[in-house]
């Protein structure tokens, strides 16, 4: 909530608690936790300043403010060059999908065939799937291309070992 310039950004959350930035993952294991009032009161602990009313009528709720993955320290080109042969997905269909429970996804994408760091042949009518909690564990790599949509961010990702299906 405390990002310059951020479609979300504000002093406090819709409870009136104060705006904070709350680390959720390092390194792939979780830090820490979105709180509302409610939330924190039942956790036994404070809240992170995420009270949120999808509607002016709607009790609150959690919810993210400006939702970032942090870029990393790799350029697009050197990331895109260090997979020839790989998946570059440009689109990802479905995300609504994925299983609150136990995290497994599976979705429609569509992209290119990296060559020689270039995008190659344009692929789509692709599954792309797999369980959240595992897909954090296999990021590899992190450009420091950050592009944001509303107000989720994130740079590119290198994954590994996703499994794919179509042509």
């Amino acid at each position: 909530a405390l990002l310059p310039h951020g479609l979300y950004s504000a002093p406090g959350d819709e409870e009136g608690s104060p705006a904070q930035r709350t680390e959720l993952l390092r390194a792939g294991v979780l830090t820490g936790c979105l709180h509302d009032l409610e939330t924190a009161a039942r956790a036994q602990t404070r809240s992170t300043g995420n009270g949120f009313r999808p509607e002016l009528t709607s009790p609150p709720g959690v919810g993210p403010s400006n939702f970032l993955l942090q870029p990393g320290p790799d350029s697009l080109v050197s990331l895109l060059t260090a997979y020839p042969g790989a998946l570059y997905a440009a689109d990802v269909l479905g995300l609504h999908t994925l299983d609150p429970v136990t995290g497994d996804f599976s979705l429609g994408a569509g992209g290119w065939l990296l060559e020689a760091g270039q995008a190659g042949r344009p692929v789509r009518g692709i599954t792309i799937s797999g369980n959240l909690l595992t897909w954090l564990k296999q990021i590899d790599r992190l450009a420091d291309d950050l592009t944001v949509f509303g107000h989720f961010g994130a740079p590119t990702v290198a994954v590994r070992d996703l499994t794919l299906a179509g042509s």
